[in-house]
């Protein structure tokens, strides 16, 4: 008898709901603030898994309060430093939120919650690489200007 028809036969693989992605809706708020997401689904990685008397899980909600709180001040604060670009594209994000969250989309929201946040990190890649760049160039050009005199 072939190997695979006796691995069917087998008890040894269980169904698990804890297996199972996690909701639409779940996904599109964990989406909302990326880093706190991802933060916070290393330290609790099923808190959207309901079971028996926990209805939902207090720490991993608070931490992801916490998280999401912290990072969006950080965002803030540097949109109010004078950064206009980035004001544009985070309102545009915003109201691209409210419209997916008023019309329920969440199955296409937190995908495109997440191709947002994956794009705002490569560009802060490259602005931090470009930046880096420059600032070494400058400083050749002053200290080989100074050498100079």
């Amino acid at each position: 008898m072939p190997a695979a028809l006796l691995l069917q036969e087998s008890p040894g693989i269980a169904f698990d709901l804890r297996t199972l992605p996690p909701p639409s809706d779940y996904l599109f708020l964990q989406s909302g603030n990326a880093l706190a997401g991802l933060i916070a689904g290393v330290l609790n990685p099923s808190p959207w898994f309901v079971h028996g008397a926990r209805g939902w899980d207090p720490i991993a909600f608070t931490t992801y309060q916490l998280l999401a709180f912290a990072s969006w001040l950080l965002i803030g604060t540097w949109v109010q430093s004078g950064h206009p670009r980035l004001r544009a594209v985070m309102l545009a994000y915003l109201l691209a939120r409210c419209w997916i969250a008023a019309f329920g989309l969440y199955e296409v929201g937190w995908r495109i919650q997440t191709a947002f946040w994956i794009c705002l990190t490569l560009w802060l890649i490259l602005r931090a690489i470009l930046c880096t760049i420059l600032a070494a160039v400058r400083t050749v050009r002053s200290w080989s200007a100074w050498k100079s005199q």
